[in-house]
């Protein structure tokens, strides 16, 4: 049990820290592009992310995309 304890330290830590340094880098990619661009290839790589995780906990399916 305390591996456990150890990870969600870590995933807690882990996602302080990227969601603290999304705004300084979400100023910088403004500044070069549209916020809708930025939006929405945010979005498009989460779903290809999301989309990969699910094929590979169940490659046998891919009834669910």
């Amino acid at each position: 049990m305390p591996n456990n304890r150890y990870l969600v330290l870590l995933a807690i830590t882990l996602s302080t820290f990227f969601g603290g340094s999304n705004f300084n880098a979400g100023a910088s990619v403004v500044a070069d592009a549209s916020p809708y661009v930025v939006a929405t290839e945010r979005f498009v790589f989460a779903t290809i992310i999301i989309m990969i995780f699910m094929l590979l906990k169940d490659h046998t399916s891919i009834i669910a995309l």
